[in-house]
């Protein structure tokens, strides 16, 4: 069935879709074969997926995260402590964070700054990039130079561990010292 008269889109569309005689289709012989859906790809009423073109990405960075050392300020209003965190990149300033690494307090003198080494090297070696102030920060506590020579974050945890150890005798040591003199 042909309909004559102007070709508006909705005539021609009326056409195709009522009668059947007058649309074309192609041939199965001349479209490729889709052995995975056993039709013929591109056949009226299927899908045909295009190719895949993007660039494959690494699996280890599918959720990925750009994560930052830096400060979070703490302390009442104009007495400002800071907590160095591994936070996401996006976050604000005193936001979410993943992990505390640190302390830092400017206010005494000198200024007392807590880093655990092993947290802060662990860190740098997953990628992690600190502010200008956190970099000094880490060079002032050992943890920079630590991860420019490649010491491990296990190392680093055993190397603690034994200072703790021989704090704690030092202290036991001075406390019977003190009970043997006030004896």
């Amino acid at each position: 069935m042909i309909v004559s008269g102007p070709k508006t889109w909705t005539s021609w569309l009326n056409n195709w879709t009522n009668s059947p005689d007058t649309r074309e289709v192609p041939s199965s012989e001349a479209l490729p074969y889709d052995a995975a859906r056993g039709a013929p790809s591109g056949a009226p009423g299927t899908f045909v997926p295009r190719e895949d073109t993007s660039v494959e990405k690494p699996k280890n960075r599918e959720n990925s995260v750009a994560v930052r050392l830096r400060l979070m300020r703490m302390g009442k209003k104009k007495q400002p402590t800071y907590r160095v965190v591994a936070a996401d990149a996006r976050s604000p300033r005193d936001g979410r964070f993943i992990e505390i690494v640190g302390t830092y307090n400017p206010r005494i003198e000198p200024s007392e700054i807590k880093i655990d080494n092993a947290k802060a090297v662990g860190w740098l070696r997953e990628g992690a990039q600190p502010s200008e102030r956190v970099k000094k920060l880490f060079e002032v506590s050992g943890a920079w130079s630590a991860f420019e020579a490649g010491t491990t974050k296990e190392e680093l945890e055993a190397a603690a561990v034994k200072a703790a150890e021989a704090e704690k005798a030092e202290a036991e040591k001075a406390e019977a010292e003190k009970a043997g003199a006030e004896a």
